[in-house]
C-alpha cells in the first residue's frame, strides 16, 4: 500500500513539473527591460503547491521552471530559477498544508511567493548585468508576472475545487 502512495506522489509530482514547464513555455511575452518573459508558469506552481503541498510545489516550481528556461533558450537563468521558483512553491505549499480552501493565509502566501520572485530576479538581473539599473528595470514586469500568476491561480483553483478535484486529490493522498 505504501508503494502505491509513493508511486502516486511521484506521478503527481512529475505531472506538475510538466504542467509548470509547459505553462511557462506555452505563452511567453518577452520583457525587453529584464531580458525575461511573462508566462503562465507561476499559476501552475501555485496550483501544485495548493493541491499537493510544499515539497511537490517546490519540485514542480523549481524543476519545471528551470527546465523551461533550458529548453526555451534561457539556460543561464536556470540555476537561479530553480532556487527562486522552488522557494515560491515551498512557501505556498507550506502555508496551505494545514488548511483547506483559499483563505487569507493562502493570499498572503501567494503575495510572499511573488515577492520572492520579484526580489530573486532583481538580484539575478543585477548579477548578470553588473548594474542595479537592469535589476530595477525588471521589477515592474516581474510584479505584473506575479499579479497575473496569482489571478490565474485563483481562477483555476476555484474552478477545480468547484469541480471536486480537491476532494479526489485528497482521497488519493
Amino acid at each position: 500500500m505504501k508503494s502505491t502512495k509513493s508511486t502516486k506522489k511521484l506521478v503527481y509530482t512529475a505531472l506538475m513539473i510538466a504542467l509548470v514547464t509547459v505553462g511557462t513555455m506555452f505563452i511567453r511575452v518577452p520583457s525587453p527591460r529584464s531580458g525575461g518573459y511573462l508566462n503562465l508558469g507561476d499559476a501552475f506552481i501555485h496550483l501544485s503547491s495548493f493541491f499537493f503541498g510544499p515539497y511537490v510545489g517546490m519540485l514542480a516550481g523549481g524543476l519545471g521552471s528551470a527546465l523551461a528556461d533550458v529548453i526555451g533558450g534561457y539556460s543561464h537563468y536556470a540555476i537561479f530559477t530553480l532556487i527562486i521558483k522552488g522557494m515560491m512553491g515551498y512557501c505556498v505549499g507550506y502555508a496551505q498544508s494545514k488548511r483547506k480552501g483559499i483563505n487569507k493565509t493562502t493570499i498572503l502566501a501567494l503575495i510572499i511567493a511573488e515577492l520572492i520572485m520579484v526580489i530573486g530576479y532583481y538580484f539575478t538581473n543585477m548579477f548578470f548585468s553588473k548594474t542595479i539599473f537592469v535589476g530595477i528595470a525588471s521589477i515592474p514586469s516581474d510584479m505584473l508576472q506575479g499579479a497575473f500568476g496569482i489571478i490565474l491561480f485563483l481562477i483555476m483553483a476555484k474552478s477545480l475545487s468547484f469541480a471536486g478535484i480537491d476532494k479526489i486529490i485528497e482521497k488519493e493522498k
